[in-house]
């Protein structure tokens, strides 16, 4: 298995030894148990596909609050600051939604400029 041969950062080398296989097998993993610099050699060296993948698995990493527990309720309430992941936690939450049911109908209220609208929506279908 070939090691992650990354582009430096800063002329700093990662710590590491995973390979690239190891990565791609777990990315989350190994983005939780490395430091930033570790983690962008890793980011840097998947494909499109696999970033992709890592934005599917987006229900592994996402922090209390940008996913909705499974009881039943009408309004789901994002009520948070700057760089909290609203509009990622509530694309991922459409896109989940829409997979399970096709003729949901979902209204997302804010809000928001029209690029914030249109961020929204290209991160929902993508």
């Amino acid at each position: 298995m070939p090691v992650v041969a990354l582009p430096p950062i800063q002329n700093q080398k990662p710590k590491s030894k995973w390979t690239l296989d190891e990565v791609i097998a777990d990315p989350v993993r190994y983005l939780a148990l490395h430091d930033d610099l570790d983690q962008q050699y890793a980011l840097n060296g998947l494909t499109p596909r696999h970033r992709r993948e890592l934005v599917g698995r987006w229900h592994q990493w996402a922090h209390e609050g940008q996913d909705p527990d499974d009881s039943d309720w009408r309004v789901w309430l994002i009520m948070a600051g700057r760089g909290f992941g609203k509009t990622l936690a509530g694309s991922q939450w459409v896109l989940r939604v829409a997979r399970a049911d096709p003729n949901a109908q979902i209204a997302l209220v804010g809000a928001v400029s029209n690029s914030e609208a249109i961020k929204l929506l290209k991160i929902a279908v993508s």
